[in-house]
């Protein structure tokens, strides 16, 4: 990750509890993805 403030806010969240205990900021948004078919497939099997 190369924006600073967004490392912060993500290591800010991870500090607050992370996933589940602390609501996680927007930032996040921009990296989330999702995986292709084939993996999904090939995770489902």
């Amino acid at each position: 990750m190369n924006d600073i403030e967004a490392s912060r806010d993500i290591t800010a969240w991870a500090e607050a509890g992370g996933p589940g205990l602390a609501e996680a900021p927007d930032i996040l948004d921009l990296y989330t993805f999702s995986p292709s078919c084939r993996i999904r497939q090939a995770l489902d099997n």
